[in-house]
């Protein structure tokens, strides 16, 4: 299973701890600072952001270009029965659905639509992501019947939407502008029998294995309603041991942030497919960017619907899919927007990034309301070192003054890094600067301190802007 990443977006550098939404908005500012452009945050959760180059001004919420995106505009997306309505009107095939108010829908007026409508049929909030709550392929009374009851009853929905349900694999692409610059098709969650360990301890397995993924590991794969009904329609309980190499599907909706895989095709998906994604973007007024879902069967290219349009889609599906190669999204966002502005060149910038919780700390302690990246030197800090200071008599320890003196001596320097304590008692020191001859005073006040010369070695790790103690 080949899967290859984009390399000014690595795991190591994005961190586990962003959210799927949150990733959007992290790695969208982060190349923005990396040319060299202004950002500013205006929201603790950091999803309001603005970027600028002095002369454009563009305000973001995740990945949406909120002031280029009326909020007129966007909402028409967020009702998926109006999204349908506009695109039939301009001959742009996608589902028939009808539009229930729960609280005036009696289970004999749903009995009596499901028949008008024909099975298969899907049942969905009339607004909502994420593929909550979304039941599809209901093939009969008692399934329309029994998604209707979680819908009203467990998920308190006012308004929902009965479809026909149509075949074909779930597509997602990503178009900025007008083209797809990226696509992925989205498999259902599931997991593969080893013959030993039972569907539950397989759920587990692949849930940490999806951890390690910056956009999947917050969408892990839940035992909820959805999967133990989808396992008792197969005859099986979370309690089975599938046989080995048996694969068995646990929920119906592909979406990625409910546990499915990603896998990119966007090479290979026709184009006539991405043809109807730019078409069905382009009707929509000011739209610029959008996440459109589309099934399709993948024999026939004129054989496809297009089910969804997000005006503020999760860019991390593109980015880090299950399998394939992920798409530089950020870097296509920034060469549309902002097209005189170009990523630094140099392995260097790679691997430096600013720090996200640092900067919600500093809103949620309110310490800011606004706050505007310093900008990044544009050496990109050349000269990284790390030094070890080891004591064979014991701990190696710093008082709370040397901390501040080594503190500002970083500042003083243009020096970023981290000086850390190991369990074995030895203290690290990672220096990132732009010589080592900018370096070489906080390392000796560093010495001093430790009373000791240290041992130096090459550093290769993530240069996170700013200097440390921990």
């Amino acid at each position: 299973m080949v899967v290859v990443w984009p390399v000014h977006f690595s795991s190591r550098l994005m961190g586990r701890r962003l959210g799927s939404s949150g990733l959007s908005s992290f790695a969208i500012a982060l190349e923005a600072w990396r040319r060299g452009l202004e950002v500013t945050f205006t929201a603790p959760e950091l999803h309001l952001y603005s970027i600028s180059d002095g002369t454009t001004k563009i305000d973001f919420n995740f990945a949406r270009p909120d002031s280029l995106t009326p909020r007129a505009d966007y909402l028409r997306l967020d009702r998926k029965g109006e999204t349908n309505q506009i695109l039939t009107r301009h001959a742009i095939p996608s589902p028939r659905s009808i539009l229930l108010e729960t609280s005036n829908t009696t289970y004999e007026q749903l009995r009596e639509l499901g028949l008008i409508m024909g099975y298969p049929l899907v049942l969905k909030p009339n607004q909502g992501s994420m593929g909550r709550g979304v039941f599809s392929n209901l093939n009969d009374w008692n399934e329309l019947r029994d998604a209707f009851h979680e819908l009203t009853v467990m998920l308190k929905q006012d308004t929902i939407l009965l479809e026909r349900h149509h075949g074909g694999d779930d597509y997602r692409l990503l178009v900025i502008g007008n083209r797809v610059v990226g696509a992925v098709k989205r498999i259902p969650a599931n997991i593969v029998g080893d013959g030993r360990s039972t569907i539950e301890e397989l759920i587990a397995i692949k849930n940490n294995r999806r951890t390690r993924n910056p956009f999947l590991g917050s969408g892990l794969i839940k035992v909820d309603y959805e999967v133990r009904k989808c396992l008792t329609d197969q005859g099986l309980t979370i309690d089975t041991i599938p046989r080995k190499n048996q694969q068995v599907t646990l929920r119906r909706v592909a979406n990625a942030s409910a546990g499915g895989d990603v896998q990119d095709v966007t090479e290979t998906i026709p184009d006539a497919i991405k043809e109807a994604a730019i078409r069905a973007v382009r009707v929509l007024p000011n739209i610029h960017i959008a996440g459109v879902d589309v099934l399709y069967d993948g024999s026939d290219e004129t054989n496809y619907v297009i089910i969804e349009i997000n005006s503020r889609p999760q860019i991390g599906v593109n980015m880090y899919p299950s399998i394939g190669t992920g798409r530089d999204v950020p870097k296509a966002i920034l060469d549309s927007f902002f097209p005189s502005s170009s990523r630094p060149t140099g392995d260097s910038f790679k691997t430096i990034r600013f720090d996200p919780s640092a900067v919600r700390n500093l809103f949620a302690e309110g310490l800011a309301s606004k706050l505007t990246l310093p900008a990044l030197p544009k050496h990109g800090f050349p000269f990284r070192q790390r030094y070890l200071f080891d004591s064979e008599s014991g701990s190696v320890q710093l008082r709370p003054y040397s901390g501040r003196t080594i503190k500002k001596l970083a500042r003083i320097g243009g020096i970023s890094g981290k000086i850390t304590s190991r369990p074995d008692g030895a203290l690290e020191l990672f220096v990132a600067a732009s010589s080592e001859s900018a370096a070489q005073p906080l390392v000796d006040k560093v010495s001093d301190f430790c009373g000791q010369s240290a041992q130096p070695s090459a550093w290769d790790g993530i240069v996170t802007v700013g200097f440390r103690i921990t």
